[in-house]
């Protein structure tokens, strides 16, 4: 019964990781969409958004 009960919580942890992983992944993506639509439009907001990524 232990065994099963861990097996459970080692299992939500790695859903967890996964989802966070998910998540860093989206918005990065996200990021590098906007600083490709900002570097076509205007160069000042690319320099602004890479600033942010490096922050994050």
């Amino acid at each position: 019964m232990a065994w099963a009960c861990s097996f459970l919580l080692y299992a939500y942890f790695q859903a967890l990781y996964c989802c966070v992983l998910l998540q860093r992944l989206c918005a990065s993506f996200r990021l590098l969409l906007l600083s490709t639509y900002a570097s076509l439009s205007q160069p000042s907001i690319l320099l602004l958004m890479s600033i942010y990524a490096s922050l994050c």
